[in-house]
């Protein structure tokens, strides 16, 4: 597939336990493009998972709860916000993981030229996609494994096969690959514990 997108947005505004559980796309999303700068719009819950997965550049945090339950023109207000800060980027590719009208929304607004979104049945708005070949229809939330159904939307970018672990960098890994020094720290990251928490999976 000759397709080198340089700038993504990656919708991915789930629980906490739907972004873990999403961390097997993110990565491959990141292997398939390895120059690309990827930024992944995250709720609040799991934006510090989604740093420390290692798989994006950076993140925008949406707060899906306060936005559906806040006061209405705050809310709207927040969503323009989120819409201008994202037409600012100048993305020129959008991944919509989640697939609900509202993400949708986001992903068509952003202005990227080309738009891949999950396909779930009564949630995506599919005209707003312009992906082509699309990625299957959601299968059954009882017969498939979440990490599956995510990276099923990426079989149209010729992804197969991904490795399906979570993968994150824990805290003291990072810490270390940061060269940060500190007593409290050099306390809590021995040696032996370090080793054992390089690279850990959730």
């Amino acid at each position: 597939m000759n397709f080198d997108p340089r700038n993504i947005l990656v919708i991915d505004t789930g629980h906490l336990a739907d972004v873990v559980l999403s961390l097997p796309a993110l990565r491959a999303i990141r292997e398939k493009f390895p120059v690309a700068r990827i930024t992944v719009a995250v709720g609040k819950a799991g934006a510090s998972v989604v740093d420390l997965s290692g798989s994006a550049d950076a993140t925008i945090v949406v707060d899906r709860s306060a936005l559906r339950k806040g006061w209405k023109p705050l809310s709207i207000f927040r969503i323009g916000r989120i819409v201008r800060d994202v037409r600012r980027a100048r993305f020129d590719f959008v991944i919509d993981l989640d697939s609900l009208t509202e993400t949708n929304l986001l992903g068509f607004f952003s202005g990227a030229l080309r738009r891949l979104f999950a396909r779930r049945r009564g949630s995506s708005l599919d005209f707003l996609s312009n992906f082509h070949p699309k990625p299957p229809v959601e299968d059954n939330r009882t017969t498939k494994h979440a990490v599956d159904r995510y990276l099923d939307v990426l079989i149209p970018l010729g992804i197969k096969n991904a490795a399906r672990i979570p993968r994150i960098t824990t805290l003291c890994a990072l810490f270390f690959s940061l060269g940060r020094k500190s007593a409290g720290w050099s306390r809590r990251c021995e040696p032996g514990f370090r080793a054992r928490q390089s690279s850990s999976t959730v």
